[in-house]
């Protein structure tokens, strides 16, 4: 889809989201009375380092990581680490859901609410960093964390398996792993409890 900018974005919020997050800012409110005024000022550099700051150890640590996904990171890879944006749906009923809110925003929420992470309609479940803002953060080094797969040798003899009986391991590991049972040695091996 096209790229989603804070410039495009504001033009959809209504004046109190405008007025507030200029006050999340500390952005003169008068700027929030044109979406176009108030994304300028919020892609200012000193709004930016300010805003950036001010963030907390944790709720940094979340940014930089969408940084590393390109500015584009699945729902579930975030919130998994830095927790979700809660919602009204999400809860029973109204009552749950405020009281919910006494709980303290999650590192994802507090930049959702900030305006650093939008959850875009047409991306099913994701966090995006507007595009014009990504182009104005620190550089962050790529992500580390990647398959690394190395061809193994030819096996001197082989013997053809049971499809059927492949086909209940490879159930077998997926049951296990949903229930969180699988466990890894540091050299990636699986364990002897997940081996059992």
């Amino acid at each position: 889809g096209t790229k989603l900018t804070f410039h495009h974005w504001l033009e959809t919020r209504s004046g109190s989201e405008r007025a507030t997050l200029a006050r999340l800012w500390r952005l003169p409110e008068l700027v929030a009375q044109s979406p176009h005024r108030l994304a300028e000022a919020m892609l200012n550099p000193a709004a930016i380092e300010s805003m950036l700051s001010g963030l907390r150890p944790r709720e940094r640590a979340a940014l930089t990581l969408v940084q590393q996904y390109g500015g584009t990171i699945a729902a579930p890879i975030l919130e998994r680490e830095y927790g979700a944006v809660r919602s009204l749906a999400d809860y029973p009923n109204p009552r749950e859901y405020l009281l919910a809110l006494e709980q303290p925003p999650t590192p994802t929420e507090r930049l959702w609410a900030l305006g650093l992470l939008l959850t875009p309609r047409d991306h099913l479940r994701s966090y995006v960093i507007p595009h014009d803002l990504l182009a104005l953060l620190p550089l962050v080094s790529p992500r580390q964390r990647q398959l690394q797969l190395a061809t193994a040798p030819t096996p001197a003899q082989m013997v053809p398996g049971d499809p059927h009986q492949l086909e209940e391991a490879v159930l077998a590991l997926l049951a296990l792993a949903q229930d969180g049972n699988i466990t890894v040695t540091p050299s990636g091996a699986l364990s002897r409890a997940a081996l059992k």
